[in-house]
């Protein structure tokens, strides 16, 4: 289609078009259906007036089928023709579903750009309908219609005639009109666009409904949930009062079991669990009444209870002095620490023992003296006035070849004994801080305690090796055979007042007291304790035995049978 149609044969030649059709621009008159769908009708004439032009015609018919609903492309409106088919008049074409040719006989014998309009449409169309209007009898001529057989056959088409006058005047008959309303089968662009619009705003609708539906269903759902929270609140209150109801009923069970010594917690955790268990009932209750009783009735119990506070590190050894006035401690931080007993106070500033641990602690008799056994090997010597520990001599005892472990007074106080990781023990002169004879040796592993007889001639020695040993104090020769009976390594050792008995504890959780003529057991081990047996002693009397263990208590003993006396004395948290 680069070049237009040759005329027909025989016919006048063609006038060129006018100048201003070829080169005026289109001009866009697009509805939004024909936009959206296509255009029902595409109206092909001849630009200009008869006897070839049927312009005016043309432009009548595009109107009159406007205005019944119909999307028309009518190319004046759309696009004047140029040297070659536009895209404008081409798109129009593609879009198109029925062809209206306007055929005078002027436009037949020089068809122009009717042709190429007619065979561009049947080759993009084959099958869409190709609607002539038969001006004057033109398609009836039978010189004219062989001529145009080749681009538009209309031997077996129904064509719509129209009269000369009707051209002429530029009015399309209402015949034509209406028959040409009847010849689209398919809907209408402008009823697709009406379909398309109602069914937007349907949908708009059918959006707006289901908006204010979710709208209303959400804030169902929200007051729904706000409910449901409420319903959780409140029986998270009812959780938490019960929780608060059974956690005091609790703690009151506890504290009476530890107040009753049934269990081996301190009396201070008792106190504080009753106060606990009393402040549990909040603001929106009133106090429990027996815990209240409970508390005042322990506070009256223990009025006389006295604890001691020192550091935050732990006591490692503690000593009394004779007359019970007085204690020291040695705290893990390497200090010690002097206090008044009666009122838990302390007397003065904690002062560094020394750079190393201390091990063993002991009073004189005589309560003015004070020795310390250390991990450095020595034992050093403190005086001890009415409110300070000061440092008795300049320079520590030596001899010891690995820590102290275990240090004690003679009765008169004119001896220290020492026993060591160095598996010996050792009797010192307090006066001049010299051994008074060889190291003692016959145990096979760390002597961990030591203790004199009343009297003081003897010294008994306890040992990792699970034995107990007798000594002469003034040759430091052994005294018979090894005591033999702990299965597990000997922590502490103490003298009955008359010297005939030894009573014994250790790593096997017994005590066991012996005989000291026989060097063997008065009685079968004193079983109770569940651990370590950390420390033992015998009452003035020597009627009865005082033991304490790593498991927190204390216990008494009948010294002559062994059997325990009362329940166990619990207070402390740990060994």
């Amino acid at each position: 289609m680069n070049d237009p149609p040759a005329p027909l044969q025989n016919a006048p030649p063609a006038a060129p078009e006018p100048a201003e059709h070829r080169r005026r621009p289109p001009r866009e008159r697009h509805s939004f259906a024909a936009r959206l769908f296509g255009y029902d009708l595409f109206i092909s004439f001849a630009l200009g007036h008869l006897p070839r032009g049927t312009q005016s015609y043309a432009s009548d018919l595009a109107r009159q089928l406007r205005e019944r609903d119909f999307a028309v492309f009518y190319s004046e409106d759309e696009a004047a023709p140029g040297d070659e088919l536009n895209e404008t008049l081409k798109r129009a074409l593609a879009r198109a579903r029925i062809l209206v040719v306007i055929a005078n006989k002027g436009m037949l014998q020089r068809p122009g750009w009717v042709q190429t309009e007619v065979e561009t449409f049947r080759a993009l169309h084959p099958e869409r309908p190709i609607i002539p209007i038969s001006i004057d009898g033109a398609l009836t001529d039978p010189e004219l219609v062989p001529a145009i057989s080749n681009w538009l056959p209309v031997g077996d088409t129904i064509w719509l005639d129209e009269p000369l006058e009707a051209v002429a005047h530029g009015i399309a008959s209402r015949d034509v009109v209406t028959r040409l309303c009847l010849a689209p089968t398919h809907m209408r662009a402008s009823q697709w666009w009406r379909a398309t619009v109602t069914g937007v705003g349907l949908a708009l609708v059918a959006l707006t409904a289901s908006s204010i539906w979710s709208e209303h269903r959400a804030r169902e759902h929200a007051n729904e949930a706000l409910a449901e929270a409420q319903r959780a609140q409140r029986a998270e209150a009812r959780a938490v009062a019960e929780l608060r109801n059974s956690t005091g009923l609790r703690l009151r069970a506890e504290s009476s079991a530890m107040l009753a010594g049934l269990r081996p917690d301190p009396d201070e955790r008792a106190l504080l669990q009753l106060l606990a268990a009393l402040r549990l009932g909040g603001a929106e209750r009133p106090p429990d009444a027996e815990a209240e009783g409970e508390l005042l009735a322990s506070l009256r119990h223990e009025r006389f209870l006295v604890r001691l506070v020192g550091t935050a590190d732990e006591f490692i050894a503690m000593a009394v002095s004779p007359g019970g006035e007085r204690l020291v401690t040695v705290a893990d931080d390497h200090t010690l620490q002097l206090w008044n007993a009666r009122t838990a106070t302390p007397l003065g500033a904690p002062i560094e023992a020394d750079a190393n641990t201390t091990r063993a602690i002991a009073f004189s008799p005589d309560g003015r003296s004070l020795i310390t056994g250390s991990n450095d090997t020595t034992l050093r010597l403190w005086d001890v006035g009415d409110t300070t520990l000061e440092p008795a001599l300049a320079f520590p005892f030596t001899g010891h070849m690995d820590a102290v472990r275990s240090a004690i007074y003679s009765p008169d106080g004119s001896l220290v004994a020492s026993g060591s990781d160095d598996r010996t023990a050792m009797l010192w002169d307090v006066r001049t801080s010299k051994p008074t004879v060889p190291p003692l040796t016959g145990h096979r592993d760390a002597v961990t305690a030591v203790a004199f007889s009343p009297d003081g001639k003897r010294l008994v020695t306890g040992s990792n090796d699970n034995t107990l040993r007798l000594w002469d104090v003034a040759t430091g020769r052994a005294i018979g055979k090894p005591f033999i009976g702990h299965t597990d390594s000997v922590r502490c050792v103490a003298f009955s007042p008359d010297g005939k008995r030894l009573v014994s504890g250790g790593w096997d959780d017994t005590l066991i007291i012996w005989d000291v003529a026989r060097g063997r057991p008065a009685a079968p081990p004193l079983v109770g304790h569940d651990g370590l047996v950390r420390s033992v002693t015998f009452s003035r009397d020597g009627r009865e035995i005082l033991s304490a263990g790593e498991d927190g208590t204390l216990r008494l003993w009948d010294a002559a049978t062994g059997a325990p006396l009362g329940e166990p004395l619990a207070g402390h948290g740990d060994a």
